[in-house]
């Protein structure tokens, strides 16, 4: 049996557009510092049903804040990254499809140990944890987006 991503498959056309996606949601999170006020205001509202956008937890460029948190920027990074690893890793991502439900558990638990022992007092969690939690989550998010945008174009229309 062919893989959904071997050679005869492979859509080039369909990864590039869930990469373009994925690059959108990165450029638009960090855009406000290099946008002026009106832009800024959009983006933050966009991006505010996603994100607390705390700016104590935020990275910022010239003291303006980006539109997302560093745990968020981390996933937004992870979604790009896990898109781009696709076309080096889709002889496995077939293999990998039956496991996304796993994959995705293992990609939030550390995600949300992180927060949840923070919000319990146990540990304060730190920039690196959460931009690494989040980079974790979106790696694995992205790949399986990415991958299944490239099985959807794939697959024939059921009419």
């Amino acid at each position: 049996m062919k893989s959904a991503l071997s050679d005869s498959t492979w859509r080039p056309a369909a990864w590039a557009a869930a990469l373009v996606a994925t690059l959108i949601l990165l450029v638009g999170a960090v855009l406000p510092p290099f946008v002026g006020p009106g832009w800024e205001a959009v983006l933050r509202v966009g991006f505010g049903t996603l994100c607390h956008q705390f700016p104590a937890r935020s990275f910022t460029a010239d003291g303006i804040p980006f539109a997302v948190c560093h745990r968020c920027t981390g996933i937004y990074a992870g979604l790009v990254l896990g898109a781009l690893a696709l076309p080096a890793l889709r002889s496995r991502a077939h293999a990998w499809a039956q496991h996304d439900r796993w994959l995705l558990l293992a990609a939030v638990v550390p995600l949300l140990l992180d927060w949840g022992i923070d919000v319990l007092g146990i540990w304060t969690n730190t920039v690196g944890t959460r931009i690494s939690t989040g980079l974790w989550f979106g790696l694995v998010a992205g790949f399986i987006f990415a991958r299944s945008v490239s099985i959807r174009a794939a697959s024939p229309v059921a009419g």
